[in-house]
């Protein structure tokens, strides 16, 4: 558990530096997200009393799954850097600047993104009766769009914008004469040009938005109020990762035995509480990666295998090897922190290789296991590995190769082809793009667990409590029903 008052300021600056890298991130996404509400700009001008379309249905609750993440994401962003209000303006402007304008950047941003879905939602009985009854497929819970109007239009929004606007006058007038003046003020600058942003939306819609949701809240009986900021769990199940930073549910203990479980070939599932890699694809599994254990133990698995042998030409591992050299040298080297590399998997650095260690440091995992031979092992991994150093796909676009993400190198990797038999997943439509979400591909095993041609075994399952700040190995039953849990899964015990 690390807040600002416990951090060193040595401690504060490198977090201040991972948050703007982190928010840079939320900021692309969240400028993907508009120009994907703009794109279906005619869904928001049907009549008051048009229904939706079953495709119309799916995109709406896509974009509102997309603006909670990342309200979520820059909310944790904001949470920790309002600490700034306990470092002396007077005596330190650079730091407390730096920590105020973090803050206040992923704040005003937040409130302008979920102002604009607002704006084009609200008071719309087709969308707010579908964002609001739950969507267990994206891992939308009921209630979640009453709670994030509630969060979004709060009056109080006004004056803490206005009192943020001025503070940063303040700042810049203290920092004018000073020499190190120029380490915070292209953060400041960026701040000026998010309150511009937010600023159109406090001027011209606010008004009417704040007014339509307090007639809302009255309808609603026991509907509570949500003040930001100060809220421990905002009713759209805003990011706690604040207040869990630095640890995983699942113990090193754990990992060490999930290792000695996991075979070359099998799927991982993963997941992080309250982390950004939550955002983009629905539903509460968010990651997925596919084993291909050490070199030692790829050689083990494979190398002796007749099928392998005869389509190889020998050992499977020498043929990779001589295939795929530069993958070949990064997947033996061990990491950072001296742990071999067992785990290929699509992360926001593109498509490497990772150590247990690394990828199972996490609160939830599971592992399915491919009912196919070590042949088709073989193939599956050796296209894993030529899928090695791409760049993430931040688009989600599977007819593309150019770049990779998470679900899809193990999509595509397990794609049956000519030789091998792999695994067929149907995939989804998302915003008008073909795709396929980890938390589809559990489904998908879900939905064929009791078939004789399944084309996949349960293998383990460490399941997170977060009330007990630990995880426990649970059964097929708790995996099969997981898929279905909400995306911000608070309250597991």
């Amino acid at each position: 558990m690390i807040r600002f008052e416990h951090c060193t300021p040595d401690e504060r600056d490198r977090r201040a530096l991972e948050d703007t890298r982190r928010l840079d991130a939320v900021l692309a996404a969240g400028a993907r997200l508009e120009r994907a509400m703009d794109v279906h700009a005619e869904l928001f001008a049907r009549g008051e009393g048009d229904a939706l379309s079953a495709v119309e249905r799916e995109i709406a609750l896509h974009l509102f799954d997309r603006a909670v993440d990342l309200s979520s994401a820059a909310n944790s962003i904001t949470r920790f850097h309002m600490g700034f209000v306990g470092l002396d303006v007077f005596d330190d402007p650079v730091r407390h600047g730096r920590h105020f304008a973090l803050a206040h950047r992923a704040y005003f941003r937040r409130l302008a993104l979920g102002m604009n879905l607002c704006t084009r939602a609200l008071g719309k009985a087709a969308f707010e009766v579908l964002l609001d009854e739950g969507a267990p497929s994206f891992g939308i819970g009921p209630g979640q769009w009453s709670g994030f109007k509630s969060n979004v239009l709060h009056v109080e929004h006004i004056g803490r914008a206005v009192a943020a606007r001025q503070h940063r006058k303040l700042l810049g007038e203290l920092l004018e004469s000073r020499a190190d003046r120029d380490q915070i003020e292209p953060l400041l600058e960026q701040l000026d040009g998010d309150w511009a942003v937010l600023r159109g939306f406090l001027s011209d819609e606010a008004p009417t938005l704040l007014v339509k949701n307090a007639i809302g809240l009255l309808k609603s009986a026991g509907q509570a109020l949500l003040l930001p900021v100060q809220t421990e769990v905002a009713g759209w199940l805003g990011d706690t990762r604040v207040y869990r930073d630095g640890g995983a549910l699942i113990s090193a203990h754990q990992i060490e035995r999930a290792c000695g479980l996991t075979a070359p070939g099998d799927l991982l599932f993963e997941r992080r509480n309250w982390y950004l890699s939550n955002i983009g694809l629905p539903g509460f599994w968010p990651h997925a990666a596919l084993w291909v254990g050490t070199p030692a133990e790829l050689s083990a698995f494979l190398d002796d295998d007749a099928q392998v042998r005869a389509e190889y030409g020998g050992a499977f591992s020498e043929r990779l090897q001589s295939e795929h050299p530069a993958a070949w040298a990064s997947y033996a080297q061990q990491d950072e922190a001296g742990h071999p590399r067992r785990v290929i998997e699509a992360v926001s650095e593109g498509v490497i290789f990772a150590s247990a260690e690394h990828t199972l440091w996490a609160d939830y995992a599971a592992a399915l296991r491919p009912r196919r031979s070590k042949l088709d092992v073989a193939r599956a991994i050796e296209q894993a590995f030529s899928y090695w150093g791409r760049p993430y796909d931040f688009d989600f676009d599977f007819f593309s190769d150019q770049a990779i993400f998470c679900s899809e190198l193990v999509y595509k990797s397990w794609e049956p082809r000519p030789g091998i038999h792999g695994i067929a997943f149907e995939l989804e439509s998302m915003l008008g793009r073909k795709t396929l979400s980890p938390n589809s591909m559990v489904a998908a095993w879900d939905a064929s667990a009791d078939r004789d041609d399944r084309a996949l075994d349960f293998l383990w399952f460490l399941d997170g409590r977060e009330s007990h700040e630990d995880a426990v190995w649970a059964d097929v039953g708790d995996l099969r029903a997981s898929h279905r849990r909400p995306k911000w899964d608070l309250v597991q015990t």
